[in-house]
């Protein structure tokens, strides 16, 4: 009986909850030059397992707390339409959990000659519940 309560004991602490918890979360997008693509672009985990998330039904690598994947896109008042290569770690304050990361995309601008050109653009991304 002794070795039975151990072993539940152990097995007990050593389950690993899902991190971060799945839930709506709302982040910003801030380039390296100060400008805000989005302060307040909302978004939800529907899934968070010991390799993977999903956000917003798109699959995010996940390794310990640390995550990479990409956006087809997002919506703001700019219309970034080019994906959002994105690279963070998680991290858990106060019993809430944090995404802090990089992210990168393109943007087209208007040239003198009459055309487009794509710009990379590089920034920084935070995260945090909304609940």
């Amino acid at each position: 009986m002794k070795y039975i309560i151990i072993i539940l004991t152990l097995l007990l602490f050593s389950c690993k909850k899902e991190k971060p918890k799945t839930g709506n979360y709302i982040s910003s997008f801030q380039l390296d030059n100060g400008d805000y693509i989005t302060s307040s672009y909302l978004f939800e985990i529907t899934k968070s397992t010991k390799e993977e998330l999903i956000i917003n039904g798109i699959s995010f690598q996940k390794d310990k707390n640390k995550i990479k994947g990409t956006f087809p896109k997002i919506n703001t008042e700019q219309s970034y339409v080019y994906p959002f290569e994105i690279e963070g770690e998680w991290s858990k304050k106060k019993g809430r959990y944090t995404l802090n990361g990089t992210f990168k995309t393109q943007r087209r601008f208007k040239t003198s000659t009459a055309g487009y050109e794509l710009i990379d653009m590089y920034g920084v991304l935070i995260a945090t519940p909304t609940f």
